[in-house]
């Protein structure tokens, strides 16, 4: 976690610490509506015939939910970035470069 190289006070630290328990909350009742689609796709895999129809059904659902994960995962992020100081923003920028981008299914530097 970058952040906490950044040197944040501890009103930062605070409400950092509150986006992260108001994301978590907010995030609680998509994944657990994501169970039960994970344990129907995997019947589905495991069935002796193949029901397309309800297959996409599920992965439609399913990605409705992980779309609503990552807004509030986006949500909580620039919340987050914005409570920086400009000299915060900077130093944080210089780290991600000194790190390189995200490579595919990694979170982003500063969480």
């Amino acid at each position: 976690m970058l952040f906490a190289r950044l040197d944040l006070s501890d009103t930062q630290k605070e409400q950092l610490k509150a986006l992260h328990e108001k994301a978590r909350t907010d995030a609680k009742t998509y994944a657990e509506q994501l169970k039960p689609i994970r344990e129907s796709l995997h019947a589905a895999i495991e069935s002796k015939t193949f029901d397309e129809t309800a297959v996409r059904a599920l992965i439609a659902k399913e990605t409705q939910i992980m779309t609503e994960l990552q807004v509030i995962r986006t949500r909580t992020e620039n919340a987050a970035y914005n409570l920086l100081t400009a000299e915060q923003k900077t130093k944080l920028t210089e780290l991600r470069e000194h790190h390189g981008p995200p490579r595919d299914g990694q979170r982003p530097l500063f969480r």
